[in-house]
């Protein structure tokens, strides 16, 4: 049986390179790799992993709320249910993340939540897989998949970009020239990212 990072990785490569539906399964894969890099990792090396699965976490639940929600309202039939439900999961995870970071991500507190957090990550997207992803696959133009997967691409790239700045009440924190504050930052990051686009 294939895991979930070879599982991702299966399915994106049957999609169109560079269509939104590959996009965003290549990232559940690299979302998959960073909780398993977390739950490994020890010292500085823990936190680093931790920080970019916030970051790489904001940017893609960003790209489905602003692209692929709206998008499978449209077009599915049951799209605004399924959508509605996803929805309410991010909403979830973005409190649950915004716990751990309070946490010392070295403490037996932070790894239980962490492992129930990442059992339901990998429910969630396992969800948007069968519920989301394929129908799109097969109901929308492969030419609206790829400016969609293009905008997606080119949002993470300006949302990921280091930003030498701090803004007034946010913490960041830099790890051999890689910067994050707190989730809810990384949030506010990559919707204006989107809204550059």
């Amino acid at each position: 049986m294939l895991d979930d990072v070879e599982r991702a990785r299966v399915s994106a490569a049957a999609q169109p390179e560079g269509s939104i539906v590959a996009v965003l399964l290549e990232q559940h894969a690299r979302i998959h790799l960073l909780f398993e890099q977390v739950a490994r990792s020890e010292g500085e090396a823990k936190q680093v992993a931790f920080d970019r699965l916030r970051e790489l976490l904001a940017i893609h639940e960003t790209g489905e709320e602003l692209v692929l929600r709206p998008l499978s309202s449209r077009t599915l039939g049951v799209g605004a249910e399924v959508a509605r439900e996803r929805t309410g999961e991010e909403q979830e995870a973005a409190r649950v993340m915004a716990r751990l970071e309070q946490l010392d991500v070295h403490g037996d507190e932070f790894a239980a939540l962490f492992a129930d957090f990442q059992k339901a990550v990998s429910q969630h997207a396992s969800s948007e897989e069968s519920l989301e992803f394929a129908r799109l696959a097969s109901s929308v133009s492969a030419e609206e998949l790829q400016e969609l997967g293009r905008r997606m691409g080119h949002v993470q790239t300006l949302a990921s970009a280091p930003e030498h700045q701090e803004a007034a009440g946010t913490t960041i924190v830099q790890y051999e020239q890689y910067e994050v504050g707190p989730f809810a930052a990384l949030l506010d990051k990559a919707h204006e990212a989107f809204s550059r686009e």
